[in-house]
């Protein structure tokens, strides 16, 4: 990352995710009982649901959670735990990794299971 254009390249990669971040932090600031398809795609919102059940059973998200409760679920996959205030910037990126890389995933295996190639499974 030497270069000037090795730089513009990693900010150009970086800018959409750090874009979603702060609008995500900013709604849920100002406008915390948004839904969370305010900032978040409906399969995201979906998965997000997905993930944050499973690894908190005893604390679900609602159906149709709202941008604050989706901002803190997004956290908690980095390990964010509610009671220790607004999550920072690091631990929103990593949540969001989290979720990106889950939905890479998942899009990775219903191509795999959608295709004519034999599987594991069978």
């Amino acid at each position: 990352m030497e270069s000037y254009e090795a730089l513009c390249k990693l900010l150009a990669l970086l800018l959409p995710v750090a874009w979603k971040l702060l609008e995500l932090r900013s709604v849920a600031r100002t406008s915390p009982e948004a839904p969370a398809t305010m900032v978040l795609t409906t399969p995201q919102v979906q998965l997000l649901k997905l993930l944050h059940d499973k690894g908190h059973p005893k604390t679900l998200l609602p159906a149709k959670p709202t941008v604050r409760e989706a901002m803190f679920a997004i956290a908690g996959l980095a390990g964010h735990f509610k009671r220790n205030g607004e999550p920072g910037w690091l631990t929103l990126g990593r949540g969001m990794q989290r979720l990106m890389q889950a939905k890479a995933d998942f899009a990775t295996f219903q191509a795999h299971i959608h295709s004519d190639r034999p599987t594991l499974l069978h």
